[in-house]
């Protein structure tokens, strides 16, 4: 049975699942919990890159946000940037962005695969805010048409308060028929180790960034994927793990990282359980029924 006492009066805290629009660093949108946080890029954001702007991103990819602070942070690392442009790649004790993304996929980046190479979209062109916590952020974001086949794509992120992986449903349209779509984990320098549970759907980097290491990954219903490989590249940004999903409407999967100073894991093998955790949540997922 749940009760709801209206004379009690929740206490606020700075715990929290969070997201918004960040016009002051010039368009990003950013979203976090008390365990993560993340981001990815806007149209003005594009225009500057395009137009040689240096320190903007043309990029779909999704970005990390390396927090060890159960706290908010999203508004004072950007607080700090504005005075101090980068505050957030240095580490003042809560975290800091060391993560690159540039023309990679980040984790959870979308894409098509075909002859070889990886078709992606822009940086997104409108968002909305759907609820922005404490307990659940829900935002959509929108890109133009993309590639060949004329891409209409609009995500519906959702992100949970304890939860290392956001939720990723993607709504899909094109013109022709499409051979896929493609979600990529970037391997930057192809340094780290990967590992590919293909029959399980869960797929993981683990890599040193710095002074200590992070593990990124997805897990997604294994029925929905075809296959699965490590693109080496030598061209900056282009060595990605790929997972090749059937062409759908909807796209579901979640990306999502743990980072070892944080002390959320140990080891590769703590994050390897942590994917296998999300795995059997897919396959089993709590129901709860009221009467």
């Amino acid at each position: 049975m749940l009760v709801v006492d209206s004379t009690v009066t929740e206490p606020k805290s700075d715990v929290i699942a969070y997201s918004r629009f960040v016009p002051e660093r010039t368009d990003d949108y950013t979203w976090e919990n008390d365990k993560v946080a993340f981001r990815t890029y806007g149209p003005s954001g594009q225009e500057e890159a395009l137009a040689g702007v240096a320190g903007s991103t043309l990029s779909s990819g999704i970005d990390l946000w390396l927090k060890r602070t159960d706290k908010s942070i999203i508004n004072k690392w950007y607080a700090g940037h504005v005075k101090t442009p980068g505050y957030y790649h240095t580490d003042h004790g809560e975290g800091y962005d060391p993560y690159h993304v540039g023309g990679s996929r980040g984790t959870g980046g979308l894409g098509v695969w075909e002859n070889d190479s990886l078709y992606v979209s822009k940086n997104f062109t409108t968002y909305k805010t759907i609820a922005d916590g404490p307990l659940r952020t829900v935002f959509e974001l929108t890109y133009a048409p993309w590639s060949l086949y004329n891409v209409e794509e609009t995500k519906r992120i959702t992100l949970d308060l304890g939860a290392n992986f956001s939720k990723f449903e993607i709504m899909l349209s094109a013109n022709d028929t499409i051979p896929n779509y493609t979600i990529g984990i970037s391997l930057h320098e192809n340094e780290g180790d990967y590992n590919i549970e293909e029959n399980e759907g869960w797929f993981r980097h683990w890599e040193a960034i710095d002074d200590s290491y992070v593990g990124e990954g997805v897990v997604i219903d294994p029925q929905l994927v075809d296959s699965a490989f490590a693109h080496i590249s030598k061209v900056p940004d282009q060595s990605n793990l790929l997972i090749i999903t059937e062409p759908q409407d909807t796209l579901t999967y979640y990306a999502g990282f743990a980072w070892k100073k944080s002390g959320q894991v140990k080891s590769v093998k703590d994050w390897e359980n942590v994917l296998n955790q999300k795995a059997e949540m897919i396959k089993s997922p709590l129901k709860i029924n009221i009467k």
